[in-house]
C-alpha cells in the first residue's frame, strides 16, 4: 500500500526536521513525504531526499492541504495529514496501513493526541497503551 505523507508548515522549519527525523524513524516509513510549505524559508535546513517533495502555495491549512494532495504520486493509496511538531511511535506508519489493509470498508481514521505541552525527548521516551483507531466511514 502505496503512503503518502502531506506536512503543511509555515515559519518552523527547525521542528519541521524534527518531525521528519520522526517519520525518518519509522519501522515502514511512508513511500513519500510532500511538505507544503508558504516561502523557501520555511523549509530551510530541511534534507532532501528521494521521498521527500517541497511544494510551494498559499498561505491556510486548506489551502496548503490541497496543493499537497495535487502534488501526491499517482501510486497513493492512503494519504495522511500531520502537523509540523508530531512525534510519531515509532510503529505508527506500520499500525495504520495495517489497519487499513484490515478494514477495507473504512475510508479515514483519525489520531488522539497523547500528549501536548512536553518536550519532544519527553514524547520519545513516552511509553503508551497499543494504539487505538477510530474509524471514520
Amino acid at each position: 500500500m502505496f503512503h503518502s505523507v502531506i506536512i503543511a508548515t509555515k515559519g518552523r522549519p527547525l521542528i519541521l526536521q524534527e518531525t521528519l527525523a520522526s517519520l525518518a524513524n519509522q519501522d515502514c516509513p511512508p513511500d513519500e513525504i510532500i511538505i507544503s510549505a508558504t516561502d523557501r524559508s520555511d523549509v530551510e535546513g530541511v534534507i532532501g531526499s528521494d521521498i521527500i517533495k517541497v511544494v510551494q502555495g498559499p498561505v491556510g491549512l486548506c489551502h496548503q492541504r490541497n496543493t499537497g494532495l495535487r502534488a501526491l504520486d499517482p501510486r497513493c493509496e492512503l494519504v495522511s495529514f500531520l502537523d509540523d511538531d508530531v512525534e510519531l511511535a515509532t510503529d505508527y506508519c506500520h499500525q495504520l496501513r495495517h489497519f487499513m489493509q484490515e478494514n477495507q470498508g473504512v475510508i479515514g481514521v483519525g489520531g488522539r493526541l497523547l500528549l501536548n505541552g512536553t518536550t519532544r525527548e519527553e514524547a520519545q521516551t513516552a511509553t503508551f497503551p497499543s494504539s487505538c483507531w477510530r474509524a471514520v466511514g
